[in-house]
Parts: C-alpha cells; sequence; structure tokens
C-alpha cells in the first residue's frame, strides 16, 4: 500500500485555504498568500500563513499585526 502526501494550507483567520495531494501547487498557494500578507490591507490578511504536509509544518510566515489586536 502505498501512502500520497496530504498537504493543506492554512492562512491567519481565513483558516484553511487549500488542501491537496499536489506539493506543487500548495507550495505555489503558500507564495501566492505570503505575497497577499506582505501586501495586507485588512487586519485578517496580514497574518500567518502555515503550510502542513501530513499534518506536519513545512513552512510558516508570521506577520506582526501593525493596527495591534483589538
Amino acid at each position: 500500500m502505498s501512502f500520497i502526501d496530504q498537504y493543506s494550507l492554512v492562512v491567519g483567520e481565513r483558516g484553511k485555504v487549500f488542501d491537496g495531494c499536489s506539493r506543487k501547487e500548495a507550495n505555489r498557494q503558500f507564495a501566492l498568500f505570503v505575497i497577499q500578507s506582505k501586501l495586507a490591507r485588512f487586519k485578517s490578511d496580514g497574518k500567518s500563513v502555515t503550510l502542513f504536509k501530513n499534518y506536519e509544518i513545512v513552512r510558516n510566515i508570521n506577520r506582526p499585526n501593525p493596527e495591534g489586536d483589538l
């Protein structure tokens, strides 16, 4: 029995935005959300971007909230 890797992407307060078995697509989505996080205009957009592979964190970016927690 072969095991297929599962990738998930969680973005700030948005939650899970990607769930699939393509490493290439998971990394592409991660890069897009990191760029979006850098350019964030809204409080919920400027937070962390975390990529999981089989429930383990493989990439993570944390952005400080410029407005502070309200």
